[in-house]
């Protein structure tokens, strides 16, 4: 009977839909570095902070992520806000608030430092993008971490980020199931013997 637990287990594993997680920055406290506090998801943060969203158009909640940079709204490539994450993960996605000329980008990386680009995505607003938000995603097999800044800096246009989210690469998943039903099929075989 347990191996037949094992192998629906597998199957459930296998047939299950990917969970996306969602951190939308409301659970911080304004000003504040972000570093490990998302750890339990799966992603730490490094170059980030919680700022007010200064009532904003677009925006879920009071707070959302911005840089440690003097200008917190201000993000650039030399400086980029980071995400981290302990599993690969194969999309994730943002919604960059006051999206202007200076536009934004979205790097992903194969691995946690270093490693290859494996998508990226840039998006412009106009002017100083007032009231305008947009979403950004990227997607790939395999991405361990995203570097975030804006493309240019030709003005004071900055921007602030809101409700980050990703999901687990399926593979992982598949594998898992896999690996379940494999060893259920093994055990089959062992007590028929």
């Amino acid at each position: 009977m347990r191996l037949v637990g094992f192998a629906a287990l597998g199957f459930l594993a296998l047939a299950c839909p990917v969970q996306a997680a969602t951190i939308n920055f409301d659970d911080g406290v304004a000003t504040n570095t972000i570093g490990a506090f998302y750890s339990a998801l799966g992603v730490t943060f490094s170059g980030a902070t919680w700022q007010s969203n200064l009532g904003l158009a677009g925006f879920s909640g009071p707070l959302g992520l911005g840089s440690t940079n003097s200008n917190a709204f201000k993000y650039d490539s030399a400086t980029p806000v980071i995400a981290t994450f302990s599993t690969a993960v194969h999309t994730a996605s943002i919604v960059v608030i006051d999206l202007g000329e200076n536009g934004f980008t979205l790097n992903a990386y194969d691995a946690p430092i270093g490693g290859t680009l494996v998508s990226t995505t840039t998006q412009f607003g106009i002017g100083l993008g007032n009231n305008n938000f947009q979403t950004l995603s990227v997607s790939a097999g395999t991405i361990f971490r995203l570097e975030m800044f804006q493309a240019q800096d030709i003005s004071i246009d900055g921007v602030i980020v809101e409700n980050f989210q990703f999901a687990p690469e399926p593979a992982t998943l598949a594998v898992l199931g896999a690996s379940l039903v494999a060893l259920s099929a093994l055990r089959r075989r062992r007590k028929a013997a």
